[in-house]
Order: structure tokens, then sequence, then C-alpha cells
């Protein structure tokens, strides 16, 4: 005797299918469409068309208008540099956001010369420069200013330490300072295998830009310089500079799975998904890819500022979920920990700005802007004491 159930479970798809096609075509045949549609997308299409029609689609119209304007030298805040790829436009004035003739973001004026006992440049991204959210006199370079300091802020937008050590070793060392502060965000490796902007953040639509970056063959640094200005347009009407891209750029197979699946409704919920379970995972397990590039370019900023007569100080600048973890972000490793951890006992001079932050008493609301990223006026100044001490003991006072 069949148990209760057993006979529906046995019986094959096919019948219920053939229920559905008589009792409902239009749905039957709209469902084998989508499917076929999502088959061709996903497996035939890109065999069949070129990979720069897919980054059209990649990127937003803004972003391909804005490469345009950068390329053309219309940019409101940044221009094109050959070396390092971007950096802040002169004489730029937009409500508290001011630049001045030197492409930095300072209180007084610039010079190659100095009477003070310390002279220090900042080098790095937003998070030194201080965003738009505050004015030039509330960032960490203007609070460390005194009768005996003087600095001069360089930083510059979405800058990795490979662009910051370009900028130095190229042009910047001629300003002659004495300590050379350079900003790492929280996870200092993440810019370091990137050549190509949007490859790594496509959210960042008003940069869409190309950058150099470093190979590391054994203990030597080897340069992949910026691409001829002209791969702006070839990038939309060639797959030669895509193909350069391919074997360069550690992110390019984040693209790769959007030509695959981006495009279509249901292979893009799998996109979605597949991108929530990589940041997962790297909440869980870290990525360290770039730790050993990290290191070896540390060390060659270290090596040409001592040529130069200065001492370096890396700050590591935590965001606002780093540095007050959420009740289930607790139980997840401490990635931006162990980084310090490791930095310092490889002899760099390392400031944690996450402890420093947390010292201060400050609630993360009164240190961070909104975005959870960079830091208001107040979270400036606690790094910046903590910092103007750190410059007392290893500045090198100016002979």
């Amino acid at each position: 005797m069949r148990e209760a159930g057993s006979e529906n479970e046995n019986t094959p798809v096919w019948p219920h299918q053939l229920r559905l096609r008589r009792g409902a075509p239009l749905v039957f045949y709209t469902l084998v469409l989508l499917l076929l549609a999502e088959f061709i997308v996903a497996v035939v299409l890109p065999y069949i068309a070129p990979e720069r029609l897919y980054l059209k689609l990649y990127l937003s119209k803004e972003a391909r208008e804005n490469a345009k304007r950068f390329v053309n030298d219309s940019a409101p805040f940044l221009s094109y540099d050959e070396i390092v790829g971007w950096r802040n436009r002169p004489n730029v004035s937009h409500k508290r956001w001011v630049i001045d003739g030197h492409g930095s973001r300072s209180t007084r004026a610039v010079a190659t010369a100095s009477a003070r006992r310390d002279k220090v440049i900042f080098l790095g991204n937003s998070l030194v420069n201080g965003s738009s959210g505050v004015s030039n006199d509330e960032t960490i370079s203007a609070y460390i200013e005194d009768e005996t300091t003087e600095s001069s802020n360089f930083a510059t937008m979405l800058y990795s330490l490979d662009q910051s050590y370009l900028a130095y070793k190229h042009r910047l060392h001629e300003y002659k300072a004495n300590v050379v502060v350079v900003g790492l965000g929280v996870d200092p490796g993440a810019g370091l295998m990137n050549r190509y902007i949007p490859l790594r953040a496509r959210q960042e639509h008003n940069m869409p830009f190309f950058k150099p970056r470093f190979e590391l063959t054994g203990k030597a640094l080897n340069l992949i310089p910026m691409p001829p200005k002209q791969a702006y347009e070839e990038i939309f009407n060639d797959d030669a500079v895509l193909s350069t891209l391919a074997s360069s750029d550690a992110h390019y197979n984040e693209f790769k799975a959007y030509t695959r699946l981006g495009l279509t409704p249901i292979l893009s919920s799998v996109y979605y998904i597949y991108n929530k379970a990589e940041h997962l995972a790297s909440l869980i397990n870290g990525d360290n890819r770039g730790l050993p590039l990290l290191k070896a370019l540390m060390s060659a900023m270290v090596t040409e500022a001592e040529t130069r007569g200065a001492h370096v100080i890396f700050v590591l600048l935590p965001d606002m979920k780093t540095t007050s973890p959420g009740r289930w972000r607790k139980f997840l490793p401490d990635h931006y920990g162990n980084t310090v951890k490791d930095l310092s006992g490889a002899g760099f001079n390392v400031l944690d700005a996450r402890r420093t932050l947390r010292k201060s008493g400050i609630p993360s609301r009164g240190l961070f802007f909104d975005d959870g990223i960079h830091y208001t006026s107040a979270g400036n100044r606690v790094i910046a004491a903590e910092l103007k001490t750190m410059i007392g003991k290893t500045g090198g006072k100016r002979q």
C-alpha cells in the first residue's frame, strides 16, 4: 500500500509543465523566453559583444561625462597628471574648500623653505585633506600648526599610497619638509592593485580615472605607469585598453562578473547576492593580497624621505564602523588592529588613529560626519593632538 503523497513525489515534473502550458500558455511561454534570454545574455553574448560596450553600461552617463571634462581640463577640483593620474586643481575656492596655487589645502602661503623648527607636508586621500565638510583651518594639518611648526596639505581625493609616494618623489619633495605625514585608509592595500578606479569603486562616478600602480617582483617594485591620455577615449572604442587592465588590475574580475551577471533581472539578483557574499567574506577573512605591496611601498616612502632629510609618520585612519563597531561587528576579526600591529612590528612609525579617537571620549557621531568616513573638526583636532606629540618625538628637528 502506497504512503500518502508518494504518487505526487514520484510524478515527473514535465506533466506539471504541460498543465501550466495548457492552462496558462502566456505565463509558460513568457517564463521560457525569460530563461532563454537570461541564458543568451550570460553565456552567449559575452563571446559576441565587445567588452567596451559592457563598459559603457557599467559606467553611468555622469561618470562618462566627468571623464570627458577631466581630459579636457575642465573638471572643477582636479587636474590631469601624467605621473600620478590626477592632482588638486590649483587656485580653487568653493564654499569651505580652498586650494592654493601650489595645489595645497593650507592655511597660509606655501613656501619651499621655512625658518620654523618643523615643516610638515601631508599626503593621502580625502581623510587627510578634510573633504568639503570642514574649512581649511579645521583640517588635521591646520591643527598641528603653532609657532614652531608649519604644514602644507597636499592630500588628494581617492589617493592610495602608490600615488602619494610618486607625488612626493617627483614633485613634493621640493617643499623641503623635514616631516612627511602619510595618511592610510582603513584598508590601506585596497587601491594598490587597481589601475582604473571604476573597476574597484564603481560608485565613485565623479572619478572614472586611470592611475599608476606597482607590482612586486620578489622584493623589487616595478612601476606600471599611467597610460597615455588618449586611453580615456580609446577605452570606449578599442578593447586593447581593457585587455591591458585584464592583466594588470586585480579588480578586473569584478567587471567581468558584471558582463555575465549584471544585465538581466534574475542574474542581476544573483550578482547582487554574490557581491554581498564577497563583502561578508572580506569582513570575516580579510584581504591581505595587497599587504606585501603596501609594506614595500612604505619602505620606499621612508627611504625616499630619508634621502631628503625627512622622517615619515604613517597615520592609519579608521572609519566609524571600525572605531565603534555595532553589535554583530564586534564578533568579527579585528583586521584594522591586526594591520596596525603588523606595520608597527615591521618597524614603521605608525599612529593608530582609532586608539586616539577612542581615548578622546567623544561619541562617534561627534567625530565623524554622516557618511561615517570623513572626520568632523573635532575628529581632526583629536588626531592632530596625538600627531603633534609624535612629531615632537620623531620629527628630526631642523638644523
